[in-house]
């Protein structure tokens, strides 16, 4: 039956809960990989950067035709294909992996020698990249493009090229070209500089980001488009920041940001509205977010609780940091689950019954946890250590005092007063409810906290 009742569950005592990632700095730079010795064989070559990021250099070919070793100066490693050179031996292509999503801000490749023992453009080292999708190429002495290097046999003796600023990626390739007669040996000298993406966690609906707390570079200044990241819609949002002119970094540098649907188990939002139709449920509604709900303030509901399995306290549950609010239109109708009751976020949705023995509804099947509006009284002060005061709206006619256990620790018969002094330095720490009976016979409800 509806419209029987309006039920608010309130604590007048609040507190801050930041639902934001507002307060943090997140900072990513450009770094240059450090490689170690080749694996066994020569096959492979790993690498890593300061802040973590794990790099391998293989070769895909089945017979491993094509080998590792560290140059000089360890941010450099070479490749080389087989030796002494066969006709039908190209060398294998290169794969590299990173261990997370990277943007490669420069590839420098150098050190390529095309003339080979057998004289002046005896082989060709031409080859493509896959998948890195570079924007710029900075050529020397070859035929440069992002996509690759195409030399020409007999000019291109030594080259040395860079390409700049790849899509986000966590892999590409290197394809040699098999041209002339196959005869691809590829010597050639690699260095990474890169910028790991950093990994933003999952953001709730309708709560804030800053972008400008993601610090790109080493005080690298630039813009994001868009400026502002919007989280009233949920979904994955690619926010890409564009450094200024004559910096360190020209890359543009992409961030995914994840804002989570509406009652995301790992959200809680302010306030919570639930209304009929669209939020009538019973315990067996399916996802079970939708009948568990909290709410670190405030939820307001009127909507409809129906009867669902027999499963003895799987109810639906509601609760929220200052009031749980039922007005008109809500209903738990007979027979069904459903319970109440003051906590903040805590994703615990135990079938609490608080046992408060105030005024039965039993029109409605609620036979505990039901109170009228807290507002007929004030609890001064709460918190409190030694004593409080209660205050009534109108003339007192009783109180009691019960420990969240439901344990009556305070009763008393007032002689219509409308204010009583009360010690409480003696109660162990915790919450209480205080339970006020006015000179009407009206029946109001707080919680007091003791510390």
């Amino acid at each position: 039956m509806k419209n029987l009742y309006k039920l608010i569950i309130s604590k007048k005592y609040f507190f801050l809960m930041v639902l934001s990632f507002s307060n943090f700095e997140i900072a990513f730079s450009q770094e240059t990989v450090i490689w170690n010795n080749a694996t066994v064989n020569n096959v492979a070559i790993n690498g890593s950067t300061p802040s973590g990021v794990f790099v391998t250099a293989s070769t895909s070919g089945i017979n491993g035709n094509y080998n590792f070793q560290l140059a000089n100066n360890a941010t450099f490693f070479q490749g080389r294909g087989p030796f002494p050179l066969l006709a039908t031996a190209a060398a294998d292509d290169v794969i590299f992996n990173f261990s997370q999503p990277v943007i490669i801000t420069n590839f420098i490749l150098t050190d390529v020698n095309t003339s080979g023992n057998g004289g002046a453009g005896s082989w060709n080292d031409s080859f493509t990249i896959f998948n890195a999708g570079f924007t710029n190429s900075i050529p020397n002495n070859a035929n440069v493009s992002p996509g690759g290097v195409q030399l020409v046999q007999g000019i291109n003796n030594v080259f040395q090229a860079s390409f700049q600023c790849s899509n986000s990626i966590d892999n590409f390739e290197i394809h040699f070209q098999l041209i002339n007669g196959n005869t691809t040996t590829a010597w050639l000298n690699y260095r990474i500089d890169l910028i790991a993406l950093p990994i933003i966690n999952p953001i709730c609906l309708n709560s804030s980001f800053n972008l400008n707390d993601i610090e790109i570079g080493n005080n690298i200044e630039g813009t994001w488009n868009p400026a502002i990241v919007d989280t009233s819609v949920p979904g994955d949002f690619v926010y890409t920041f564009t450094p200024n002119a004559g910096q360190s970094i020209n890359c543009n540098v992409p961030v995914t940001i994840t804002v989570l649907p509406a009652n995301d188990p790992n959200c809680c939002q302010s306030q919570i509205t639930l209304i009929s139709p669209n939020h009538d449920m019973s315990n067996a509604t399916v996802p079970v977010s939708l009948i568990h709900r909290e709410a670190s303030d405030w939820i307001t509901a009127s909507n409809v609780i129906g009867i669902g399995n027999s499963v003895f306290q799987n109810g639906v549950v509601y609760h929220a940091g200052n009031y749980v609010d039922l007005v008109d239109g809500f209903d738990a109708v007979n027979d069904s689950q459903f319970v109440a009751y003051i906590e903040g976020c805590s994703a615990d949705y135990m079938y609490k019954n608080q046992n408060l023995n105030v005024k039965e509804t039993s029109k409605n099947g609620l036979k505990n946890d039901i109170h009228a509006p807290s507002k007929g009284f004030y609890i001064v002060p709460n918190p409190s250590s030694d004593s409080v005061e209660i205050i009534g709206l109108a003339n007192l006619d009783s109180i009691e005092i019960l420990s969240f256990e439901g344990r009556k620790v305070y009763e008393k018969k007032v002689d219509d007063a409308d204010k009583v002094q009360i010690d409480i330095s003696s109660y162990r720490n915790g919450a209480y409810i205080v339970i006020v009976t006015d000179e009407t016979g009206q029946q109001y409800s707080q919680k007091l906290i003791k510390n």
